[in-house]
């Protein structure tokens, strides 16, 4: 059974306040931290990716896949590319 939002006490929010700020063109107040439905985040150095809520607050919390190392960006975390420009 589907939990039932509640604005003010169990939206995201106000539930995960510093995740929710990642919110990039949507309303956190307006989902519960356990959907599952993709949605779009942008970090604090601007990185954008898609996941569902559930995988940013649950027990396996997900964060930005390029700070995390999870994905490559070339001239960010990509070492060919980073010595490439400091030569």
């Amino acid at each position: 059974m589907a939990k039932k939002l509640i604005p003010g006490t169990n939206d995201l929010a106000t539930t995960h306040p510093e995740i929710a700020k990642q919110a990039d063109g949507w309303d956190p107040t307006t989902v519960i931290a356990s959907s599952k439905k993709r949605r779009s985040w942008k970090c604090e150095k601007e990185h954008s990716w898609k996941v569902g809520c559930y995988n940013r607050t649950g027990p396996n919390r997900k964060s930005c896949p390029v700070c995390s190392n999870q994905q490559i960006l070339a001239g960010y975390n990509d070492p060919m590319g980073s010595a490439a420009q400091q030569r």
